[in-house]
């Protein structure tokens, strides 16, 4: 189990053994991992983790 942490300097990446599609995280480890962080807020983040999708969308113009 992934521990809550306060730390700014996390990677998500610091828990994938590898690159590319074959090291990605099974849907249910990384909601574990989600679930420690504190979700970003901004008004120009349009999508973000509380809807499951693989990517951000940001409002840049």
């Amino acid at each position: 189990m992934v521990k809550p942490t306060t730390d700014s300097g996390r990677r998500l990446s610091q828990f994938s053994p590898g690159a590319g599609c074959g090291c990605k995280l099974a849907p249910n480890k990384l909601a574990e991992i989600l679930r420690s962080l504190t979700p970003a807020a901004h008004p120009d983040l349009l999508v973000g983790t509380e809807t499951g999708d693989d990517a951000a969308v940001w409002r840049i113009a």
